[in-house]
């Protein structure tokens, strides 16, 4: 099923990536593990799914909580 994915960085809506994994090869991580992105490691902080729906159905959204703090 495909799915968004939402990264925000350090709590900031204006930081937000949008991903599309159309075939879930976008592996979620743990909360509190490290995630590499943007060439840096940041720490998942939390997670949250959410819902859309569009012509086809729905779509999960997940975002991810990031911060280098």
């Amino acid at each position: 099923m495909a799915r968004q994915i939402v990264f925000r960085y350090n709590g900031n809506t204006n930081t937000e990536e949008v991903e599309q994994d159309l075939d879930d090869s976008i592996l979620l991580p743990a909360r509190d593990s490290v995630y590499r992105r943007k060439g840096k490691s940041w720490r998942v902080a939390a997670l949250q799914t959410t819902g859309s729906l569009d012509s086809r159905g729905p779509i999960p959204i997940v975002t991810i909580f990031l911060t280098d703090k």
